[in-house]
C-alpha cells in the first residue's frame, strides 16, 4: 500500500486493507441502503426524515404542497398587475386597472357598437362607410349591384 499498491493478492484482502464499507461496493444509495443520519443541507440533503421536517427546513410555506391558488387560499391585496393580477377587487377596477374599453366585454362588433374610422382594407374592411364607396374601393364594376343579365 506505501508503494501505491492495495498489498492485495485477493478481492478480500483488497476490501480488508483499504477498509473499504458496505457502500464501496454499490453504484448508488437507495432509501434501502441508507442507515445513517439525515444528509445536512449543507451535502445536498434536508436534513429530515419526513417531508414535514424537510419543508420546514427549507423554510417552504403552506402553499409550497399546493398545485394552484383558489380563492379560499388567498390572502391579502389584490395581485397586482406586475405580477399577473389585475389589481382589483371588483369587475369595475379590474376595467379600471387594465384599462379596459366598452369593446372589451363584447363578444361581437355590431354596427350599434361602431364609432371609429371605417376599417381599413388591410384589416378586413372596406374602408367606406356607404355602399357606392365600397363597391369603388373594391373595384367593382356595374354589374356588382345586378342580380341577373338579360339578352
Amino acid at each position: 500500500i506505501e508503494n501505491g499498491g492495495t498489498g492485495a493478492n485477493s478481492y478480500d484482502e483488497l476490501e480488508d486493507n483499504l477498509e473499504l464499507g458496505e457502500l464501496a461496493k454499490k453504484d448508488l444509495i437507495r432509501d434501502s441502503l441508507w442507515s445513517g443520519e439525515e444528509l445536512s443541507m449543507v451535502n445536498g440533503g434536508t436534513q429530515a426524515s419526513f417531508a414535514m421536517h424537510a419543508r420546514y427546513n427549507l423554510n417552504l410555506g403552506a402553499l409550497s404542497v399546493l398545485d394552484w391558488i383558489g380563492d379560499d387560499q388567498w390572502y391579502g391585496p389584490p395581485l397586482s398587475i406586475e405580477n399577473g393580477g389585475t389589481g382589483g377587487n371588483s369587475f369595475d377596477q379590474l376595467e379600471d386597472n387594465l384599462q379596459l374599453g366598452e369593446m372589451a366585454s363584447k363578444d361581437v362588433i355590431r354596427d350599434a357598437f361602431w364609432s371609429g374610422e371605417e376599417l381599413s382594407m388591410e384589416n378586413g374592411g372596406t374602408q367606406a362607410s356607404f355602399a357606392m364607396h365600397a363597391r369603388y374601393n373594391l373595384n367593382l364594376g356595374a354589374l356588382s349591384v345586378l342580380d341577373w343579365i338579360g339578352d
